[in-house]
């Protein structure tokens, strides 16, 4: 569903009197919203009155673009979601099989309620609020007529107020006596009372008779175990380094070592190159 482009900086607007009037809830999809509330009213009367799978099937597809549109649409978040989830109800009863016409009525109801309420609420263009408003109480008409002519009951209405409290009726007469009731289970035992006064000191008795012999002297008693081993004591203290002792005297001399191994000789140089002949000596003087 394509949706038409907002105008200006993002917001929805109008124009009155050559100066444009910026809304945050329904602009310019008031329009789109008030096609698909006079489609959903005309599919309403259908789709109870013969509710084939192509007319539960288009009823669908209505509330599935009423749900897109409200996704779209910059509305206050505690009404944005309200409405949502009345819409997601409609559609989830809409899609049970075998059709519940007492279902889908009670929900398409309550959408419609929720969503007059949220118009109402919104910041809309009067004339585009008016025209919302009438086609939502069209759709509910014509709801509550499609119930009605089908022998469904509609959707209980809300409670009214309370009447006034009626006048006080007669007292009635004074029942009889019923009979005593049997024994009680015996109650818990009291407290433990207080004790009583000391009684006066008796006199003093008699002295005994004369002092008896003395008794015979003990056996000696068995000797006692080792006590324990007590604690090893501490380390003493190190003693004091010594003097260093006086420097020993000088090694013998070690004995020759042993005359290493004859060397291999080494390989005859090469021949060097014949030198050039000399010159012819000068002739000699003859005799």
């Amino acid at each position: 569903m394509k949706y038409k482009k907002r105008s200006g900086a993002g917001g929805s607007g109008f124009r009155k009197g050559g100066e444009e009037l910026h809304h945050t809830g329904i602009g310019e999809e008031a329009h789109l919203l008030l096609k698909l509330i006079g489609e959903l009213r005309t599919t309403i009367a259908q789709v109870f009155a013969n509710p084939t799978q192509v007319n539960v099937s288009v009823l669908i597809e209505i509330l599935r673009k009423l749900l897109a549109l409200v996704h779209h649409l910059k509305l206050k978040k505690g009404n944005k979601s309200s409405l949502e989830a009345a819409l997601e109800l409609s559609i989830a009863s809409a899609e049970v099989i075998p059709f519940s016409p007492i279902s889908v009525g009670i929900n398409l109801q309550q959408l419609l309620d929720s969503l007059l309420s949220v118009v109402l609420q919104e910041c809309i263009h009067s004339a585009d609020k008016d025209q919302l408003v009438i086609a939502i109480r069209a759709a509910e008409v014509a709801l509550a007529n499609t119930l009605r002519n089908s022998g469904i009951p509609g959707p209980a209405g809300p409670a009214g107020p309370a009447g006034p409290a009626g006048p006080q009726g007669v007292a009635g007469a004074q029942g009889t006596i019923g009979p005593v009731g049997s024994q009680g289970n015996p109650g818990p035992a009291g407290a433990a009372g207080l004790n009583g006064a000391t009684g006066a000191t008796g006199a003093t008795g008699p002295a005994g008779g004369a002092t008896g012999a003395t008794g015979v002297t003990g056996a000696t008693g068995i000797v006692g175990s080792a006590g324990v081993t007590g604690a090893t004591g501490d380390p003493g203290v190190a003693g004091a380094t010594g003097v260093t002792g006086a420097t020993g005297a000088a090694g013998l001399a070690g004995a020759t070592g042993v005359t290493g191994a004859t060397g291999t000789a080494g390989v005859t140089g090469v021949t060097g190159a014949t030198g050039a002949a000399g010159l012819a000596g000068a002739t000699g003087v003859t005799g």
